[in-house]
């Protein structure tokens, strides 16, 4: 399962490697400044996240992270759903009411990283690890929705993580789920976000488990703190660079 995502880059950088572009270059960051500076964000604090989606694959949409399906009656409803769909079964979304109506009509959806974090379970404690391509930005496979609100007649635009069964590096840090979100390289982004894609065909992106090179190292437990002092730009940098991390035990 991935429950916290970084992202860290200007504006140009993300619309060369996704060929999509901002029509306004909404604050991510608190500021006004064209570039996003997620170095730790925790899905259950929702946080707004580009994404490019089948609809409108040439621009960038905001979209918040914990899905909340079109079918929902009302907003309390729809605030105990988000925590329960950060993440999205992807053998399941034909059937799990939460996704199957944004699976039916191929509701896929790019979601720009540089990288993730997964746990590592060592001697019964847990260890957090950063997974990322070495600089590089890349995308996790993503499913989204519509939901308009019944009282303010808004619009709110929200996705889960596809997650798939582990392979490779990710299966010897997440030793204890064994899930990893389903990332994509490039040459797939047109493919995910291909309309007229098969069910079969989706579930054949899922069983791939080809990974691009990875790398990994262990970081603060800090990143699973929900308290507000965990939020502050020097603890996520912490979480991102691994001060106070522990020996490099998952590689072993």
């Amino acid at each position: 399962m991935c429950f916290n995502m970084s992202l860290v880059t200007d504006r140009l950088a993300l619309e060369g490697e996704f060929g999509a572009v901002f029509e306004q270059f909404p604050s991510y960051s608190g500021g006004s400044t064209p570039s996003i500076e997620y170095y730790n964000r925790s899905g259950f604090s929702h946080p707004l996240w580009p994404v490019v989606t089948v609809q409108d694959p040439g621009n960038f949409s905001s979209a918040h992270w914990g899905l909340v399906p079109s079918w929902v009656k009302d907003r309390e409803s729809a605030l105990r759903l988000q925590d329960m769909t950060l993440n999205a079964r992807g053998e399941s979304i034909w059937e799990k009411p939460s996704f199957r109506s944004a699976a039916a009509h191929a509701q896929r959806c790019l979601i720009p990283v540089d990288g993730f974090f997964e746990p590592h379970e060592h001697e019964g404690k847990s260890y957090p690890f950063y997974i990322h391509r070495e600089g590089k930005l890349f995308a996790l496979a993503g499913i989204y929705d519509r939901w308009v609100g019944p009282q303010t007649g808004r619009e709110y635009l929200s996705f889960s993580i596809i997650t798939a069964d582990a392979a490779g590096l990710i299966d010897t840090i997440h030793n204890k789920k064994h899930r990893m979100p389903l990332i994509l390289t490039a040459q797939q982004y047109p493919r995910w976000l291909d309309s007229d894609l098969s069910q079969e065909q989706v579930r054949q992106m899922l069983g791939d488990d080809r990974l691009p090179e990875l790398f990994a190292h262990p970081v603060s437990k800090q990143l699973y703190s929900r308290t507000p002092a965990a939020l502050e730009p020097s603890v996520q940098k912490q979480c991102l660079t691994g001060i106070d991390a522990v020996d490099r035990i998952a590689l072993r």
